[in-house]
């Protein structure tokens, strides 16, 4: 939503998405008021023809389609990869991987008949290295950022910039859940070293590295992507936090 929100003060017109309804609702709703067009779809991301409906109703409504955002994730239960169940890595890949490829396929067609296009995936620090405990994320998050890279050089010769970035925690009821999921694990296995920092977390100034990010920061670094002043960054993966 705070990406949705920023791009909308800016003046772009929006279609939030998300498999839950009331969400993207009040997204559109608060969309609205600050002045542009907007329209909430369900949708479920990891379902082609959800996606592929969703891309052409954009179409249908607006004319075009100039920037993607994907932001869709899955909590997956932590466990070491020895241990880990198949059908979670299974669904962590799903969620975490497939969405992005989906909507990149889909809205990228749109694109090159333009002859313009924006693209940001969200994946996330834990996509450039290990984190214990967090196997299954990293593998799709690493996924994310060569998806971005290859998708970068397949279409730039049509104006079309694809970026992933790549956020520490990000502040939220999704980081809350994490870390009770990480918390309830080492309770389980004594000997389990930490996988997040421990809380609480010193009040981090303004500008510092490290720590938990706002939302807002996040939004922030995907505007300045889509925005003519991101127009020579292609390809990259991005880490901020």
């Amino acid at each position: 939503r705070a990406t949705a929100l920023a791009c909308a003060r800016e003046g772009a017109d929006i279609v939030a998405a998300d498999i839950l309804s009331e969400g993207v609702a009040e997204t559109a709703r608060q969309a609205r008021a600050l002045g542009v067009r907007a329209m909430g779809v369900t949708c479920d991301a990891s379902e082609e023809p959800q996606v592929e409906a969703l891309v052409r109703q954009t179409v249908t409504e607006f004319g075009r389609l100039d920037i993607l955002v994907n932001t869709v994730a899955w909590i997956e239960p932590p466990a070491l990869i020895r241990e880990m169940l198949l059908e979670n890595w299974e669904k962590t890949l799903k969620y975490d991987l497939t969405t992005h490829f989906l909507a990149c396929k889909h809205a990228v067609n749109v694109m090159i008949e333009q002859d313009y296009g924006r693209i940001v995936n969200v994946s996330s620090e834990a996509g450039k290295g290990g984190y214990r405990l967090r196997g299954s994320y990293c593998a799709a998050k690493a996924g994310v950022i060569t998806l971005s890279q290859t998708l970068a050089v397949e279409t730039s010769e049509y104006d079309i910039r694809v970026n992933a970035i790549c956020p520490r925690g990000i502040a939220g009821a999704r980081l809350e859940t994490i870390r009770e999921l990480m918390a309830e694990y080492r309770s389980q296995h004594e000997d389990a070293a930490p996988a997040l920092p421990p809380r609480p977390q010193p009040e981090r100034r303004p500008g510092a590295w490290g720590g938990t990010m706002d939302p807002a920061e996040v939004a922030e670094a995907i505007l300045w992507l889509v925005s003519p002043a991101g127009s020579r960054v292609n390809g990259q993966a991005i880490s901020i936090g």
